[in-house]
């Protein structure tokens, strides 16, 4: 998908051009792109490569020598291209500098089929020949190495590439501009937001950065809030197609065409640094969940009420269509055993056995980056296409275009010119296109094994019983509805056969809302992932790192853990009573950089009854720590310790924790430890109660590592209670984090000697 403003870029050709033509030089100029990256580590980092044909030939010019046999060497006399045949290759044997020269001569090289094999790799850096077969034109395979250019990541984070000369017309050298970007954007990591800047250059000319409509160095701050440059950069999107929450001023407009030296790409890194404003910066907008928002339980099966009309409508699809989208590509089904089934697999409860789902998938090419498709829900066309994604087993980044849609449709228009649906578009391959029927051939013979299923092949067929499927609907998923757009997509588990699914999905097409969808059908291995990830599969299920909103702990997940983990350390019979550690990960958090957090707190119950406690008392603690049984030291005995140090140390290895009175806290230097110094306790509250809430208490603090554990419970306490404390604890820890949830990678419980189990 390209950032690239049509307007502004043939703006920036016509002053390239025009530029020229005040010079009038005795030769025809390159036009050439030269692309800046940023965020990417050469050293570290896959380096891309790869070559793109172009609509135009950039360098008619260009040098290009036929080394071939007998029957080439003929053509390329016929069409006056250079050429050299085997007698005048063995004079070059092993002769270096013969070599260097030749290959300083040229800019590229064709080779015979029984030639190139011959052929060592001494021709230099991107010279090796390419193959020419007696089948193919050689007057067209020269045209196509004309035509081809080729990106690669070196050692630094910038290249240069001819896209066109100014004999061309300036249209020519614009396409020829549009689909070298686009290709660039699509070898790159994280595409677009690879992309720091983009110029345009003749061979003796000036460097431009045409006018952009978006450019932030020229717009008043009450034209764009940052946080649309921030959805433009997430989404692979110019803000320009933001206008349904952006309007220009005029003064700001014209002083943006005015200037010659404008970005390619939107930068919210570098424009804010250069911006023109004097006046305080608007807010971003914001997105955060609904007041009191709690996201709910997941109940399989289960409609919730009012929705069961909206359900059953929505189930008309799986009789027309018979179950197409249901199933994922190559389904099977077989009926085993409970024994057959690991705990921890997917598989479904029917009459006292499991029924295993299984597929091709694994079978079949993954793309290594989403599919981008444009469409909406109340389309047949479109539905046929999202019927393939399910039965593939895709991840399909989703621009919704419904009627009226003021974002992704004029989007559309600009890439493909048309406003037809559905569009798409493959960035593993470059590939564009419309047409229902030719994306599902493409996606077939591409990501699956060659073949469409029976109910997409009937031609007109297909199309009528699709647009039934629909028919319940009533036009859901058509018509726009006025919303605002996240800075990133919402991820979205689901798949098209489910009614439950489909209502979801209308919602997000009517709020023109990008979603990436995780395709989960029928025999999907992502059910698999899902129940290992979160203890549970249902779907649809969402995911909104606008929010953070997402699956949080799981009651029903967690109280099968605790029963998971109580039943093996029954098994075992050992003759101590285990503890119940709580172990966490986190994520997006850099210890070295980022604010390190420390928190306490208190447990409903007491996790480890027998925790070792010792008071540092006066006279009155001293004698109530007597009564209660607790371990205890007077002054005296704390004297005795005075600064030496192996003393201090066996006490502190000797005690969990301690507690001290007022009078004695401020005498006791910190020598016993992390986490050892004394809590206070004064004489008008209950020392009983103070250990008692000592031991309840649990500790989260991050040091050098993204891990950390601690002791929510033992074996000999109910169930609940276990659970009790670990949802405290979780709550607690989350409300530490930078950015709650998002800042946790995993949670696990386990016993002291028993085996980890995952609840998140």
């Amino acid at each position: 998908m390209s950032k690239l403003q049509t307007e502004a870029l043939k703006e920036a050709i016509s002053q390239v051009v025009a530029d020229c033509k005040e010079k009038n030089r005795k030769f025809t100029e390159t036009v050439e792109l030269q692309i800046g990256l940023k965020n990417y580590d050469p050293q570290k980092d896959k380096r891309f490569s790869g070559s793109v044909k172009l609509p135009h030939i950039p360098r008619p010019k260009m040098k290009v020598c036929m080394l071939g046999d007998a029957q080439h060497v003929e053509e390329a006399e016929k069409i006056g291209l250079d050429y050299m045949d085997v007698e005048a290759l063995k004079k070059m044997n092993k002769n270096k500098k013969l070599v260097k020269k030749l290959a300083k001569k040229y800019h590229a090289f064709l080779a015979s089929e029984a030639i190139i094999k011959q052929i060592p790799r001494l021709l230099g850096p991107g010279k090796f020949p390419t193959l020419v077969t007696h089948q193919e034109s050689l007057e067209s395979k020269v045209n196509e190495t004309k035509a081809t250019v080729k990106f690669q990541l070196k050692k630094v984070l910038c290249m240069g590439v001819a896209v066109g000369n100014l004999s061309m017309e300036e249209k020519q050298i614009q396409q020829n501009i549009q689909m070298s970007v686009n290709f660039l954007v699509s070898l790159l990591k994280k595409n677009w937001q690879n992309v720091r800047c983009l110029y345009i250059k003749s061979t003796m000319g000036k460097p431009y950065r045409p006018p952009i409509f978006f450019s932030f160095s020229f717009v008043a701050s009450s034209s764009i809030p940052p946080v649309c440059a921030m959805a433009a950069t997430a989404l692979h999107l110019p803000p320009l197609l933001l206008a349904r929450r952006l309007r220009f001023s005029s003064a700001a407009a014209s002083t943006s065409t005015s200037r010659r030296t404008t970005r390619l790409s939107a930068q919210l890194d570098d424009t804010a640094a250069a911006s023109t404003s004097t006046s305080d910066k608007p807010a971003a907008a914001s997105f955060a969940p609904p007041p009191d928002f709690k996201p709910p339980e997941p109940k399989t099966f289960e409609v919730k009420p009012g929705q069961s009309d909206d359900i059953a409508t929505a189930s008309l699809a799986i009789p027309f269509r018979l179950g197409t989208g249901v199933f994922a590509l190559g389904y099977s089904v077989s009926l085993v055993s409970p024994d057959e089934v690991a705990p921890d697999e997917y598989a479904l409860d029917f009459q006292g056995r499991k029924v295993k789902e299984s597929s091709k998938i694994g079978q079949c090419p993954r793309p290594e980056k989403p599919i981008e498709i444009y469409e909406f829900e109340g389309c047949p066309f479109c539905r046929k296409v999202r019927e393939m994604v399910a039965v593939l087993d895709l991840d399909v980044l989703f621009y919704p275009c419904p009627k009226n849609g003021p974002t992704f449709r004029p989007k559309v228009l600009e890439m493909g010119g048309k406003q037809q649906f559905p569009y798409m578009v493959d960035p593993n391959t470059g590939v564009a296109m419309y047409e229902s029927d030719a994306i599902i051939k493409y996606l077939a013979d591409k990501y699956g094994d060659g073949t469409v299923p029976i109910m997409l092949s009937l031609g007109i067929l297909t199309t009528i019983t699709a647009g039934l499927a629909m028919s319940g609907r009533s036009g859901k998923g058509s018509k726009y509805t006025p919303a605002k757009l996240p800075p990133e997509p919402i991820e979205l588990w689901a798949y098209e056969g489910s009614p439950f699914c489909k209502i979801v999905r209308e919602t997000l097409v009517e709020l023109e809302l990008p979603h990436l969808l995780h395709s989960c059908a029928r025999g999907s291995p992502r059910r698999q992932e899902f129940l290992k990830k979160y203890g549970i599969f249902q779907a649809p299920y969402i995911e909104d790192p606008n929010t953070g909103v997402k699956i949080k702990l799981q009651s029903e997940v967690l109280k099968e853990a605790i029963s998971q983990v109580v039943g093996e350390s029954k098994e075992k019979g050992r003759k101590f009573t285990e503890t119940v550690e709580l172990q966490i990960g986190l994520k997006n958090y850099d210890p070295q950089k980022d604010k390190r957090f420390s928190g306490s707190v208190k447990l409903p119950h007491i996790p480890r009854p027998k925790m070792k406690v010792c008071m540092l008392g006066d006279a009155q603690h001293v004698e109530e720590a007597e009564k209660i049984g607790l371990d205890y030291m007077d002054v005296e005995a704390l004297k005795k310790m005075n600064k030496n140090k192996k003393l201090v140390k066996k006490l502190a290895k000797k005690y969990h924790a301690f507690l001290a009175s007022e009078a004695i806290i401020k005498q006791i230097p910190r020598l016993l430890g992390p986490g050892k110094f004394p809590t206070l306790v004064t004489h008008q509250e209950s020392l009983e109660s103070k250990v008692n809430e000592t031991k309840a208490t649990v500790k989260f603090q991050l040091k050098k590592v993204l891990c950390m554990g601690v002791a929510v419970g033992n074996l000999s306490m109910e169930e609940k209670q276990i659970q009790q404390n670990i949802q405290m604890s979780v709550n607690f820890l989350v409300s530490l984090l930078k950015k709650n949830w998002q800042n946790v990678r995993c949670l696990y419980i386990k016993s002291t000697m028993g085996k980890p189990t995952r609840v998140f």
